[in-house]
């Protein structure tokens, strides 16, 4: 349903493919700029610092064929400020309900709505303050998919490309990070 992508470019003598939990990307991020080595062996790789290590279990079993959803155009595109828009898609999230936890969006030139219902709680509809240029559509997501991921994004203002309501959408920082490559997808669910 969702996907975290990230390329650093770096030195190294040899290529290898690994799963790896999402704590060890965490705990590397944060050191970023430190040099370290790789040990790779069996279920477990290393990551060796000056000031310490990280060694972690593998996750098991052939990682699917992303780069097939990887979206190669821009789509339609919706650029909005990162803690404006987590503010108010917290807000719209207490009308969601599980187990979807279903926001949607209806994005045009004019204007971009975002909202959200329970038959519990009732609906809330909110204006997003973005720039949009594409296509009018509604596209529904998990909302604590795109909280998590809005959390996790390096830059004060975000890209939303959306495509087809079934298609993953992609989602970067507007952030100059040199040769560095970093974006998310997320699958959207069926709105009704």
């Amino acid at each position: 349903h969702r996907l975290a992508f990230t390329r650093i470019p770096g030195e190294s003598s040899v290529t290898f493919e690994a799963i790896l939990p999402k704590n060890a990307f965490e705990f590397l991020k944060e050191r970023e700029e430190e040099r370290f080595r790789v040990k790779y062996g069996g279920n477990f790789i290393g990551f060796y610092f000056e000031s310490g290590y990280l060694i972690s279990r593998l996750l098991s079993g052939p990682y699917p064929d992303y780069e097939k959803v990887i979206p190669e155009t821009e789509g339609n595109v919706l650029k909005i400020q990162k803690d404006e828009f987590l503010s108010t898609l917290k807000r719209i999230s207490i009308f969601t309900h599980p187990p979807a936890y279903i926001v949607k969006f209806t994005l045009s030139p004019d204007e971009q709505i975002l909202e959200a219902s329970s038959p519990e709680v009732g609906e809330g509809i909110e204006k997003l303050q973005g720039e949009y240029s594409g296509e009018d559509i509604q596209v529904g997501f998990n909302s604590q998919y795109l909280q998590e991921i809005v959390r996790h994004i390096p830059s004060d203002e975000i890209v939303i490309h959306t495509y087809e309501p079934d298609s993953a959408c992609k989602i970067e920082g507007v952030l100059d990070q040199g040769d560095i490559k970093l974006f998310y997808l997320l699958m959207p669910v069926k709105i009704e």
